[in-house]
Order: C-alpha cells, then sequence, then structure tokens
C-alpha cells in the first residue's frame, strides 16, 4: 500500500519538523530582501518536487488523524509559499515567476481536490488571490491550472449550493 511504508512516515516527520522551523520564515512579513526565501523554495526543483510528492501520497493513504495534520500543515506550508510569492512580485519589479511554477500549481491542485472544506478554503484563498494578482493572472501556466481549477470547483460549489438551498426551502417540521 503506498504511503504506508517506514520511509513515508520517516517523510512525514521530516517535514513536520521542516514545517515547525521554516513556518515562520514562510509567512514572514517584512521587506521583500526577507521574504526572498520563500522564492528561493520555489526555484527549486527539488524542493517542489519533494512537496509535490509528499502531497500525492499523503491523499492517497488511508485517511487518519497524522495525516490529515500532515496535509493541513503541508498546505499551510505552499500556501505560505504562494503568498510570498505573490508579495515579492507585486513589489520587486526584477522578480519574474519561477520556473518551476506548473509545479507549485500542481501541488495547489492536489490539495484543491482534497474533500476537506478546511484544506480547500486555504487553497482556494492562494486561489483567489493569484486570480486578482496582476502578474500570475496572466502566466500561461497559472491560466492552465486556472481552468482546471473551475473544473474542479464549480461542481463543489453547485452541491453546497444544492444542500443550502434545500435547507432553506424545507419546511421547518421536515427537518
Amino acid at each position: 500500500m503506498l504511503g504506508s511504508g517506514t520511509g513515508f512516515t520517516l517523510l512525514k516527520k521530516l517535514f513536520l519538523l521542516k514545517n515547525l522551523l521554516h513556518f515562520q520564515i514562510l509567512n514572514r512579513k517584512g521587506s521583500c530582501d526577507e521574504r526572498q526565501f520563500a522564492v528561493l523554495l520555489l526555484h527549486n526543483p527539488h524542493t517542489m518536487a519533494c512537496i509535490c510528492r509528499a502531497a500525492e501520497r499523503a491523499l492517497s493513504c488511508h485517511p487518519s488523524d497524522s495525516s490529515y495534520l500532515f496535509l493541513k500543515l503541508l498546505t499551510q506550508a505552499v500556501t505560505g509559499l504562494g503568498s510570498q510569492l505573490q508579495y515579492i512580485l507585486s513589489k520587486d519589479p526584477k522578480a519574474t515567476v519561477p520556473v518551476n511554477f506548473p509545479v507549485f500549481l500542481e501541488a495547489l491542485m492536489l490539495f484543491t481536490q482534497h474533500p476537506s472544506h478546511v484544506i480547500t478554503r486555504e487553497c482556494n484563498s492562494l486561489w483567489a488571490a493569484f486570480f486578482k494578482h496582476d502578474v500570475i493572472s496572466k502566466n500561461p501556466d497559472f491560466i492552465l491550472f486556472a481552468k482546471k481549477w473551475i473544473e474542479i470547483s464549480v461542481p463543489k460549489v453547485n452541491r453546497i449550493t444544492r444542500s443550502f438551498y434545500i435547507y432553506f426551502t424545507t419546511p421547518l417540521n421536515c427537518i
């Protein structure tokens, strides 16, 4: 079974430790120079490949409290990277979208597909910020993933809207 080996458990523990150490860096407030570390992570193909692999494995393994906590922390790390990238692209005219941006978007898309509303909400807030961003919203890779995001998100919104409609149109004595 994928994700049940000791290597995956070790990967989860290492990532949790790394996440705890770098969480302050990823969600750092400050000048562009102070936030460059997050963009360096995005430019590193090995880091993004590890994050994407960890997301794929965590999403495919049997749901448990520890795997959900891991997914939540990994989602926070990924959205933190995205927020830092968005800030730097807005403030630094020399900054460019990383070459690995499609890998980053793939990881974000994996989390967006998760059935948990908490994980999906965290991702969707970053997607919304990307849609509004001058540079990112015009990026060809983002446009491709935006189409995938719409295909994934619209059915979820329709399902939620239908549930609210049924709830609010049903007489109280029938609930």
